[in-house]
């Protein structure tokens, strides 16, 4: 449980595969991600950072996170609505340097 909460705790970069611990007194993780032709999703699960996912077509909105910094383009458009600055991580690729909230 303490493990859990820690976790949450902190700021993780990742930029080019480098993992940067700092601490975070809003409780989530912030995560920086180069530009890539993957999708967040996968990118995310292939470092082992866990986040909601159910149907990895982008219309059950369990992989919304916050978009804190850089774009994203939708390889399908979808079809869950949107806030500002949320993105459905299953279906995006980043197109410049981004930092997620997750």
């Amino acid at each position: 449980m303490h493990l859990l909460l820690i976790y949450r705790l902190v700021f993780l970069t990742l930029a080019a595969m480098t993992i940067l611990p700092l601490v975070n007194k809003e409780g989530y993780m912030k995560i920086e991600l180069t530009q890539s032709n993957g999708l967040l999703l996968t990118r995310l699960e292939a470092l082992n950072i866990r986040t909601h996912s159910q149907c990895r077509a982008g219309f059950c909105n369990s992989c919304r996170v916050k978009l804190l910094s850089g774009t994203v383009k939708y390889v399908q458009a979808p079809l869950a609505e949107l806030d500002k600055n949320d993105v459905l991580i299953c279906c995006a690729i980043a197109t410049s340097k981004v930092t997620l909230q997750v």
